[in-house]
């Protein structure tokens, strides 16, 4: 379930360094953009943007976006989104976060915000905020602004996760998914090898889909990741296996799949050498983000496992 990261970031004492080389995943798939977004910058007033095409966001939604949008102003050194596709990013991600995000009342310590920073640098990491990215081209390939895989990610949610949830997003399913809702990730064909039809790529660009499947990984794993004798995966997780994680452990299963050897990242010191400049990146675009925070870093909060948030 390797990722691709694109032309990835380090923000260190108020400094932004672009690296001159993309970070290959574990699968190979290694893309550079050259440091430079689709939109050629940020907009002028950096505010979303409502054209009318869209649903009026209420209040509440509406602040969250606005924050994470002087975010992207403040922090993104290059693929700062505009006009109606920056509204649509920045509505995707304040909905994700509602929906996944780990619930703060059983997590102690943690804010909803640090999934808005999170997400803002995570989709910069993947993508630089380029909607029709596609890497390791092919039957599977890792695809839109959080490089999501078909035979992952997306059949895990589609056989596994609350689509429910992420219908209420604005994201609707093909209508070919439904003969293969009973089908196993690793052995279907259809969910092995149709990935990178232009139909099911297209449909992976979705804004709302891409977003919202991506923090569903991150946090299925960052919330119940944490078994350091038996690599948990979604049916185990579902089925009350899971141990409890932390945001780091999350973006290391997201990058190089699943595996026992994440679960006790307790600093950026545990933190692999494979993954370690993808979580520093997205690290320093949370830090420049949310500024100095008092106690332990977000991405090493201890997180609970929720099963039913994440699962059908």
């Amino acid at each position: 379930m390797g990722r691709a990261l694109l032309g990835w970031v380090i923000v260190t004492a108020g400094v932004v360094l672009v690296a001159a080389s993309g970070c290959s995943s574990d699968d190979g798939a290694g893309v550079n953009d050259g440091g430079t977004g689709s939109d050629g910058g940020a907009p002028a007033d950096g505010a979303p943007v409502d054209d009318g095409s869209q649903p009026t966001p209420d209040a509440s939604t509406m602040q969250a976006m606005n924050t994470i949008s002087g975010w992207m102003d403040a922090c993104l050194p290059y693929g700062n989104p505009t006009g109606t596709f920056r509204a649509e990013v920045l509505q995707a991600i304040v909905d994700a976060c509602d929906a996944f995000s780990p619930p703060e009342a059983t997590n102690p310590g943690w804010k909803e915000e640090y999934c808005w920073a999170h997400m803002m640098g995570a989709i910069l990491a993947e993508s630089s905020y380029q909607p029709d990215t596609v890497a390791d081209p092919g039957s599977d390939p890792t695809v839109g602004l959080t490089q999501i895989r078909f035979s992952s990610v997306v059949c895990d949610f589609y056989t596994g996760g609350p689509l429910d949830v992420l219908e209420a997003m604005g994201c609707q399913f093909p209508s070919d998914f439904a003969a293969h809702a009973s089908e196993a990730c690793y052995s279907s064909s259809f969910w092995q090898t149709t990935g990178g039809q232009a139909a099911h790529t297209q449909w992976m660009e979705t804004v709302p889909c891409n977003v919202g499947l991506g923090a569903w990984d991150y946090y299925l794993y960052a919330t119940a990741g944490g078994d350091a004798q038996t690599t948990q995966y979604l049916d185990g997780i579902c089925a009350g296996d899971g141990a409890s994680a932390d945001l780091a452990t999350g973006l290391c299963s997201y990058l190089e799949g699943p595996s026992s050897s994440f679960a006790s990242i307790k600093s950026m010191s545990d933190v692999p050498q494979s993954a370690s400049g993808y979580v520093t990146t997205i690290k320093g675009l949370m830090d420049c983000a949310l500024g100095t925070i008092s106690g332990t870093h977000p991405l090493f909060i201890p997180l609970t496992p929720n099963p039913p948030q994440y699962c059908k």
